[in-house]
């Protein structure tokens, strides 16, 4: 039954039991999903309005005389009325009392024509009023939505975006816990600290780009050539870019995990990595000004430094644990690098009395599989007698020695009619086997041997010969 905790690299699971522990992590990562989701959807407003803030920033009505597109100078005009009606409410009020003060010594139809004067000016203060209330408090950028539905899905959205953020830490560790298995003693020392540091970095670089970058990216976006444009931001465009734009300034500040990933693998020292110091400053100039699309060199400078920063920070660490721990072989001599056999024993599969390929041991003086049983190559028998001997320089084999009867020919093949050599034992032993051998003269094999002589010993008999009773014929049975 697969946990929740990681399994243990010595372990040894079939393909069924990593399918139902792949199969349960996936169902925690969706649990967790949706307690992260439910939390973040009943605190939709909230999330809503985080997500708006650098919208409603764009808007520039604060100084109408900056105001560019229709929708900024219609606010404009909006805040522009409803402080008037706020200063002519008070003066309205201030006239009919003093309309009153003047008809009080005049003639009786001039003191009503006063009162009705009053009675009008102060339905016209009540109603300036009145209509000063209605007038809008927040003059802030909104996105817009153009389907039925589209206020509901875009809610959906985002909650689930931002439940994303809050449950990467627990999602990671899922992900972690699944593949942490694979690695040895020793890539989990160079692996695991960088996985831990991922999700913190990845949060440090949401922060920066909402509270820094996201701003001027749309206070730029929006307003730039606004004269020619009603600008209205779409919903689902808008928060499709804010996601992009977070999760892009969050992979960025894993430069540190890069730097220290290339570093400990040993792709790259720390003198190399210095001498790439001017690309790597290229690279980041080029990435904040596409995060920071604005014609304002300090905004793309700022955005920079920070990039920079973190990749010099990394050469640094790297350049200290590289003095206390050197980092593993470059990746061409990594054939001698040991493996996961090596912490569990000794390789069975290795020579006796060596060192197997899985070993820290180079392959150049290892022999490979040696089977004591079977008889060592004709090669390493006799070298002096003109044959290459490309094992001259490795160890025979430890057990006894092969016998030379039973290796065959020293000289190797030979042709089948060629001449016997009297002075060679091999020859005069191989035709004392060939005289023994009843079916060696005739060259034919037992059956055609057997089939021949029947007939010919029919061919001999004549016509008169009475021929042999078979055995177990009529006399025998009546026995």
């Amino acid at each position: 039954m697969p946990t929740l905790r990681p399994v243990s690299h010595e372990a040894r699971l079939t393909l069924v039991e990593h399918l139902s522990e792949l199969r349960t992590r996936l169902f925690v990562s969706l649990g967790i999903l949706v307690v992260a989701f439910s939390f973040t959807y009943w605190q939709h407003k909230n999330v809503l309005d985080i997500v708006n803030r650098p919208l409603e920033k764009s808007q520039k009505v604060g100084d109408c005389r900056g105001a560019g597109d229709a929708l900024e100078k219609s606010a404009c005009f909006d805040q522009a009325v409803a402080k008037a009606m706020r200063r002519l409410t008070p003066a309205l009020s201030e006239l009919s009392r003093t309309t009153t003060d003047l008809a009080a010594g005049r003639p009786a139809a001039e003191r009503g024509r006063a009162a009705e004067q009053v009675r009008r000016v102060g339905e016209a203060s009540r109603a300036l009023d009145a209509a000063a209330r209605l007038a809008p408090t927040s003059t802030k950028r909104q996105p817009v939505t153009l389907g039925v539905a589209e206020p509901f899905f875009q809610t959906i959205n985002v909650s689930l975006y931002a439940a994303l953020v809050i449950a990467l830490p627990l999602l990671l560790f899922q992900l972690y816990a699944f593949l942490i298995p694979a690695f040895t003693t020793r890539e989990r020392r160079v692996v695991l600290p960088m996985m831990i540091g991922i999700p913190f970095l990845f949060y440090a670089g949401v922060a920066f780009g909402y509270f820094l970058a996201l701003p001027r990216a749309v206070d730029f976006l929006q307003n730039f050539n606004d004269q020619a444009f009603d600008v209205l931001v779409q919903a689902k465009d808008y928060y499709k870019f804010v996601a992009l734009f977070l999760a892009g300034t969050g992979i960025v500040f894993q430069i540190p995990v890069l730097v220290l990933g290339i570093s400990r693998l040993g792709v790259m020292n720390v003198r190399q990595l210095r001498k790439q110091r001017g690309i790597v400053v290229l690279i980041a100039a080029v990435v904040s000004a596409v995060i920071t699309p604005t014609p304002d060199p300090v905004t793309m400078l700022l955005v920079m430094a920070p990039l920079v920063v973190l990749f010099e920070i990394s050469v640094l660490i790297a350049a200290y644990l590289e003095k206390r721990s050197p980092p593993g072989r470059r990746w061409s001599e990594w054939g001698g690098l040991e493996d996961e056999d090596d912490d569990l024993g000794a390789d069975p599969d290795d020579p006796p009395g060596g060192s197997g390929p899985d070993d820290d041991a180079t392959l150049d003086g290892w022999a490979g599989d040696v089977d004591e049983d079977e008889d060592p190559p004709l090669w390493e028998l006799d070298p002096d007698e003109g044959h290459a001997d490309p094992g001259a320089t490795r160890p025979r084999p430890a057990g006894e020695e092969p016998d030379p009867a039973l290796a065959g020919d020293p000289a190797g093949p030979r042709l089948a009619d060629a001449p016997d050599d009297e002075g060679d034992p091999w020859w005069s032993t191989a035709d004392d086997l060939d005289a023994d051998d009843p079916y060696a003269a005739s060259g034919t094999e037992p059956d055609e041997q057997s089939s021949e002589a029947a007939a010919s010993d029919a061919g001999d008999a004549g016509p008169d010969d009475p021929p042999e009773p078979a055995p177990g014929g009529a006399e025998g049975s009546r026995g």
